[in-house]
């Protein structure tokens, strides 16, 4: 009898791990791999690493949000503030060098950074932005006058 109880225990515990999103990402799996994952490419300072891996569970938001608030919240603010903000400091630098380096230029490819889109977006879609965000764009528009005009 002893038996079957640890079979039935296991088997719930198994159920509640196995917790997963429509597109098959797991609780567990977003807590112990995809979350440290985030963490350490943030750390190294590969925010595009960063940025791809929290494609997933960003896509899942809402759902890891009803099954695990504290992780959901994690999440939200490192992959649609923490890691869109630091792609948004990257792609500044890129154009203040780039305008430093050819202050009469009239377009510089340095203006037409998918990054710097693709972060923006981002921070505007998931209403992350705030000071630091401004002054970003702020020194965009400084750097690429044109394209605002």
């Amino acid at each position: 009898m002893r038996c079957h109880h640890t079979i039935a225990l296991l088997a719930l515990a198994g159920a509640v791990g196995c917790r997963r999103t429509p597109e098959g990402l797991s609780i567990d799996e977003a807590r112990v791999h995809v979350l440290p994952a985030i963490k350490r490419a943030v750390a190294a300072g590969r925010f595009l690493e960063a940025e791809r891996a929290c494609a997933r569970p960003i896509a899942e938001l809402a759902w890891i949000q009803r099954q695990d608030a504290a992780l959901a919240k994690e999440l939200g603010r490192l992959c649609t503030h923490d890691v869109q903000l630091a792609l948004l400091a990257i792609a500044v630098h890129k154009v203040e060098t780039a305008r430093r380096d050819q202050p009469d230029a009239h377009d510089l490819p340095e203006c037409h950074d998918v990054a710097y889109d693709r972060a923006m977006q981002t921070l505007a879609q998931h209403r992350s932005g705030d000071d630091a965000t401004t002054a970003f764009m702020e020194r965009f528009v400084v750097a690429c006058p044109r394209l605002t005009e």
